[in-house]
């Protein structure tokens, strides 16, 4: 890949990796079955082999097993072609695009399959732009999404000055599919949408330079221009110049790909930069990369894409020991909106690597008060249909419910089974979590909607099989809470809960004992919206939540007692009205003190993302990532390369407050690999330059991270890092022998 010779047919160069994938720290004995690993599908929508741009596909096959890539590329205007290559085990294979016969002078995306236990793919491209502002030469890289979705995020993307984004999509399918392109200024509250079709088995371009929304017009987005014109006085939102997040969204449940390519040149740094998408928004992101000593300049951007405003909070770590982490906050950053911070400015981050937690909270109306650190679970079960006898018609709507108040109004981690899932393994497992996750200060909720019956004695009826009282008994024994509230919305619930009652319980019944627990469709509550219909109970819970008129005690929180309260009249009231029978709802209260089922803050979800420009060595360039969600204990990075003027770093984050051991494994085309240790100090980064790792002088490599806590017992067995990698590098032309001096970074692909 590296230009070494010309090339004058479809370039396949395969080399050895010895990448294992093994489930321990020790690097596996040749011939042994190592755990497979990769993924069956990678997807890249941006590739242009035109002008003097050149568009590699790295394939690396992490396991000992051979396997088979079937790849198809896809045009504005052709039909999709096909390369079928042979993969060897643990091996690398690259392909130069720009040779494939068809695909001279094209605006191309591709799609990786494999047949065999999986591959890890990534895309680099090499180039010199001229979009009419003068030549940015440089390169960028990307790992491939790992499946399709409809809908992708994208923070980045500015459109002033000397800057050029574009959004590339790709419809590996064989239908056509309509997007929603909506677009996000920083200060504008809202966002701008607007509408285009990506035809079946092809790819799409669109610069977000050249739009303009119309107000009251569809704002349709063709192949010849750029939207559709409105009148002289219809207001007009232009796109030339401002910062502009993306949010892609199928109309019709199609999924497809979407990607981000920027051209610029930043303060005398000209070059170019991509990255994927994200496929949904989270409440935390990470980002290994940045620096911002000698002639760098790092950005992080926060995209919101809900329809509230969000607390934004940036955290940043260095590779300074003692360092402790610095926390700056971006308060109330506006709905459907663009958040940018330079981290060049942080007090404290003065010349260092650093690597960026970003993490978003939102306000809860009902909040007055600061933050409660009390954490919160939840189990929820609903079931309508049973395999056998009576049907009820809107429990499973009732836990729907309750679980999204629970966790939009009180921050409740959760998990739930409805119908079929709502199983007695599923509960023992459940119940297990939710007695294991909760200590003695924090707050635990079960809620059960369905069937009840007494025989011998009071049970709940799962969907294949019942729990007698003596098994709640069992269960509820067993939290370590003092703040255990268990709610149960069935027939005779009165009487089960007053069975149940104990110190260090609440315990909510949706009826009194012997009564039944009705339920209405969503016609008889005239403020539902979005059901078929809900238990009395459920309703009126789900609205104390809420409401202020349920916090009683004026202290910003609704608790269950005075959910309880608010609920108890109406409920008997409604039933009474509608049915003329009577449903008194019940409480058992043992805690010491008012159970607060809100809270001032709850969790918002975001997507982040992290640009740095630079001159490194004269090699002056921009490069950025989206972000990892999630830390994982195994990385794959199948890029880099250590000869003639490239240098290639490995950027490690570990977020956590205890040290881990990383076992880096270097893999060579000579196919043995180089196994390293290191630890990693808590909430802090590490930088490795690949180049000055002993036996990885001039060569192709590929890397393996595998984390694990260094003292197990103190992370409990957690742990895990986000890993990365940057490259700076002059490339050589294969053909025509050019230079082309940049850099690109992306981020891994991590796994269990």
């Amino acid at each position: 890949m590296r230009g070494k010779s010309k090339v004058l047919k479809v370039l396949l160069i395969v080399v050895l990796s010895g990448l294992f994938c093994a489930a321990t720290v020790a690097v596996a004995p040749a011939g042994e079955v190592n755990a497979c690993c990769g993924a069956a599908g990678w997807y890249f929508a941006e590739g242009y082999t035109g002008g003097d741009f050149d568009t590699w596909i790295l394939i690396q096959n992490p396991n000992q097993t051979d396997a088979i890539a079937h790849l198809r590329f896809f045009t504005p205007g052709g039909e999709p072609i096909s390369l079928d290559l042979p993969l060897d085990g643990e091996s690398r294979t690259t392909v130069y695009l720009n040779t494939v016969p068809g695909l001279e002078r094209q605006e191309v995306s591709t799609e990786v399959k494999c047949e065999g236990e999986g591959v890890i793919a990534e895309r680099a491209m090499y180039f010199n732009y001229n979009g009419g502002q003068g030549s940015r030469v440089g390169g960028h890289s990307t790992i491939g999404a790992d499946g399709l979705s409809t809908s992708w995020y994208l923070p980045e993307g500015y459109t002033g000055g000397t800057f050029d984004t574009y959004i590339l999509l790709m419809n590996p399918g064989d239908s056509d599919a309509n997007v929603w392109v909506k677009l996000m200024k920083p200060d504008d509250g809202r966002y701008y949408p607007f509408k285009t079709v990506v035809p079946a088995g092809r790819r799409k371009t669109i610069k977000l330079d050249e739009l303009i929304w119309v107000e009251g017009q569809e704002n349709v987005i063709s192949d010849v221009q750029a939207a559709t014109a409105g009148g002289e006085t219809a207001t007009q939102v232009k796109f030339d110049s401002t910062d502009v997040s993306t949010l892609v969204l199928s109309m019709d449940g199609k999924p497809v790909m979407a990607e981000r390519a920027m051209y610029f040149d930043y303060k005398g740094k000209a070059g170019g930069s991509s990255s994927i998408g994200a496929k949904y928004a989270a409440q935390e992101w990470y980002l290994p990369e940045g620096y911002t000593g000698g002639d760098f300049d790092t950005w992080v951007m926060a995209m919101n894409p809900n329809s509230y405003a969000v607390d934004i909070t940036y955290t940043f770590y260095t590779n300074t020991p003692g360092f402790e982490p610095v926390s700056v906050v971006h308060p109330d950053v506006k709905p459907y909106s663009r958040d940018t911070i330079n981290v060049d400015d942080v007090p404290g981050l003065e010349g260092t690597d650093v690597s960026t937690k970003v993490t978003a909270m939102r306000q809860v109306k009902l909040a007055e008060v600061d933050a409660d650190p009390v954490d919160r679970y939840a189990v929820v079960f609903g079931i309508d249909d049973y395999p056998s006898g009576a049907d009820l018609l809107y429990a499973e709507d009732d836990a729907v419910d309750i679980k999204h108040r629970l966790y939009d109004q009180g921050g409740f981690e959760y998990q739930y089974c409805l119908g079929e899932g709502a199983t007695l393994d599923n509960f023992q497992a459940k119940m297990d979590w939710l007695a294991s996750a909760a200590d003695a200060n924090d707050i635990a909720v079960f809620f059960f909607g369905g069937r009840s019956f007494n025989g011998t004695e009071n049970n709940i009826d799962l969907y294949d099989g019942s729990v007698s009282r003596s098994e709640l008994e069992a269960c509820f024994a067993a939290m370590q809470t003092e703040n255990f509230v268990a709610m149960f919305s069935c027939d005779n619930s009165g009487e089960l809960a007053g069975e149940l009652a104990a110190s260090g319980r609440l315990l909510l019944a949706s009826c009194g004992s012997g009564e039944v627990s009705h339920e209405f469709p969503d016609g008889d509550f005239t403020a539902a919206t979005g059901d078929y219909g809900n238990g009395a109970w459920a309703y009126y819970f789900v609205e104390a939540l809420g409401k202020k008129a349920a916090d009683s005690n004026g202290n910003g929180r609704v608790s269950a007692e005075e959910a309880h309260a608010y609920l108890v009249d109406r409920v008997t009231a409604l039933v009474l009205d509608k049915a003329a029978a009577d449903q008194v709802p019940e409480m058992y209260d043992g805690v010491v003190n008012q159970v607060d089922l809100t809270v001032d803050k709850v969790p918002a979800s975001i997507v982040a993302e992290r640009s740095v420009y630079f001159n490194y060595n004269g090699a002056i360039d921009g490069a950025n990532s989206i972000g990892a969600s999630r830390t994982y204990p195994n990385w794959f990075l199948a890029e880099g390369y250590t000869g003639g003027s490239f240098d290639t770093y490995v950027l490690i984050m570990n977020p956590y407050d205890f040290a881990q051991k990383l076992t880096v494994t270097f893999m060579t085309p000579n196919g043995v690999p180089i196994a390293k240790e290191y630890t990693i100090g808590a909430k802090s980064r590490k930088t490795i330059k690949v180049d000055e790792v002993p036996g990885l002088e001039a060569t192709d490599v590929s890397t393996r991270v595998f984390a694990q806590p260094a003292e197990v017992a103190s992370a409990g067995g957690g742990g895990g890092v986000v890993v990365e990698r940057a490259m700076y590098f002059t490339y050589v032309d294969p053909i025509d022998r050019s230079s082309k001096a940049g850099g690109s970074c992306s981020i891994g692909y991590g796994s269990w």
